[in-house]
């Protein structure tokens, strides 16, 4: 029984990690502004000369 209990709490362990992880992570994108690109600015592309 004590093998049971211990594997439910080590379930509950990581089920609770992952929750706050994704809480966080929500909040995190929520909370921060997005970046806006200037249009002066030029593009990344490689393929580009």
């Amino acid at each position: 029984m004590d093998t049971f209990i211990g594997l439910l709490e080590i379930t509950g362990w990581i089920v609770s990690v992952t929750a706050l992880a994704a809480a966080l992570t929500w909040a995190t994108i929520k909370i921060t502004p997005t970046r806006s690109k200037d249009k002066d600015e030029p593009a990344d592309d490689a393929t580009e000369s």
